[in-house]
């Protein structure tokens, strides 16, 4: 039988890692919810997996160039 080594205590999960977990979580929910309402993603037209890859491939590609078009327009108007 294998010998368990370290405390259980130091696999739980620490009080800073909860607060980024319950962070992120939040965050990749509302990315999923903007997705389903503002870029048409809560249905489909198209058929077959790898067309609805190649739809939420491309959607979430075109939200990241917007999230990093607002932020770098942003970075440049606080240096101003």
């Amino acid at each position: 039988m294998a010998k368990i080594r370290g405390s259980s205590r130091s696999s739980a999960p620490s009080r800073r890692h909860k607060a980024n977990l319950c962070k992120t979580q939040r965050t990749i929910e509302r990315v999923f919810a903007d997705g389903k309402e503002k870029h048409g993603m809560r249905w489909t037209t198209l058929r077959g997996v790898k067309k609805l890859l190649m739809q939420a491939m491309l959607t979430f590609a075109a939200m990241n160039v917007k999230n990093r078009a607002n932020w770098t327009c942003e970075g440049q108007k606080r240096s101003n």
